[in-house]
């Protein structure tokens, strides 16, 4: 079992949101598994990546995970 607040892709959504939101994402979810597997077609949407920069030290909390 993942850990809720493990992120298993880029997209953002870790396994909390799926584990509550499951019995509404499930069939859209399963679709575009299924239909990879029969055609060899993933959706565009599925295969987008977000790459997001934060600068260095931004969300830095205490002295100590500073980096100069």
């Amino acid at each position: 079992s993942i850990g809720d607040l493990k992120s298993p892709s880029i997209d953002g959504y870790g396994a909390y949101f799926f584990k509550k939101a499951w019995n509404i994402v499930k069939t859209h979810v399963l679709r575009v598994v299924h239909d990879f597997f029969d055609n060899g077609r993933l959706y565009k949407a599925a295969n987008c990546t977000l790459v997001t920069l934060i600068p260095n030290g931004l969300f830095v909390s205490h002295e100590s995970g500073r980096k100069d």
